[in-house]
């Protein structure tokens, strides 16, 4: 009896080590899915999204000349893993993270150079300063001087908000698909790692788009993104 329960316990010990092992090489991702329709991150969400609705609007409402088309929204929690980095560590999960980005777009008649600077003017206006070059410059910097150029993109900032543009002219609109990867797609959308968690997900079809938006009208599109809700790392270093 001595001898099978010292090898009963021998064999739980070589199976702990075992799961141990396994889980130090290829962690366990968090539940995502359980934070995020808890009541605190289902509260911050809805409160993210009334937010974002506001600033949305106010930009609009600063672009009334831009023609209303259609509109995505993307809502995520999400984890990821990150490999190991060096001999004797190992693979880990970030903090999950919640993030909701909307995308509205709109349309504009030419010509584009005229337009850009009334979009710049504005956005400076609104108190908003371009992050970087500005949206109405693109057109004459150095490496992209030419008359063809068809497309702009820039972010406007303030204390609170940082508004991203896109301007492209269809059928093409490779500069949209470039900045809103995500909420602007031409085929079917991918399905979410395990790791993620959607909580909304309407994406815009490019041939919505050139559907109702043709030359020599331009496709102007404005992102607004707000994280509203980051784990503590210590919580994510929890089994």
């Amino acid at each position: 009896m001595a001898a099978l329960a010292v090898c009963a316990i021998t064999v739980g010990s070589l199976m702990w080590a075992w799961q141990s092992l396994r889980d130090r090489v290829n962690p366990p991702g968090p539940n995502v899915s359980a934070l995020a329709t808890s009541a605190p991150v289902v509260a911050a969400d809805q409160n993210a999204a009334a937010q974002v609705e506001t600033e949305l609007t106010r930009v609009r409402h600063l672009l009334p000349w831009i023609r209303p088309v259609t509109q995505g929204v993307q809502d995520t929690c999400a984890a990821q893993e990150i490999d190991a980095t060096s001999i004797g560590s190992w693979p880990t999960w970030t903090p999950v993270q919640c993030l909701r980005t909307v995308v509205w777009f709109g349309s504009f008649n030419g010509p584009l150079p005229a337009a850009l600077n009334r979009l710049d003017a504005t956005m400076e206006r609104a108190g908003m300063q371009p992050d970087g070059t500005a949206i109405n410059q693109l057109l004459t910097s150095d490496h992209t001087q030419t008359p063809a150029l068809n497309f702009a993109f820039g972010d406007y900032r303030d204390q609170n908000w940082t508004v991203d543009l896109t301007v492209d002219a269809p059928p093409d609109l490779r500069q949209a698909l470039l900045s809103n990867p995500d909420l602007l797609i031409s085929t079917s959308p991918l399905s979410a790692p395990p790791s993620t968690f959607t909580r909304t997900y309407r994406p815009v079809q490019t041939s919505e788009l050139t559907a109702k938006v043709t030359p020599p009208d331009y496709v102007v599109g404005v992102r607004l993104r707000l994280g509203y809700y980051q784990q503590s790392p210590t919580a994510a270093a929890s089994p």
